[in-house]
């Protein structure tokens, strides 16, 4: 096989690919992303949004609140990957201001 199969066999899986932007509507694919943990380590991707000390203060419970806070209240932090209709991927993402 040469380069050019190998690129082509990439090009035809990342087309399968579609990324959305985290809604209310998608809050049980991102829940089913983080998984129990909330995405390993339990910031549930709150650790840029707050400071150093209320990230240490706060418990995983109240940050995965905290993002879904965001999600309901019509912010976008993050984006959903899709394969089908299943969701693959996660990615935090927000205007530096926030």
């Amino acid at each position: 096989m040469d380069d050019s199969e190998d690129r082509q066999d990439s090009d035809d899986s990342a087309a399968d690919i579609r990324v959305e932007p985290a809604t209310s509507e998608r809050w049980v694919d991102v829940l089913r992303l983080a998984g129990e943990r909330g995405f390993t380590s339990g910031c549930w991707c709150m650790w840029w949004r707050v400071t150093n000390q209320q990230f240490t203060d706060q418990p995983a419970e109240d940050r995965r609140t905290a993002l879904e806070a965001l999600v309901q209240d019509g912010a976008q932090p993050g984006l959903v990957a899709y394969v089908g209709d299943e969701p693959v991927g996660w990615v935090a993402v927000a205007p530096r201001g926030e």
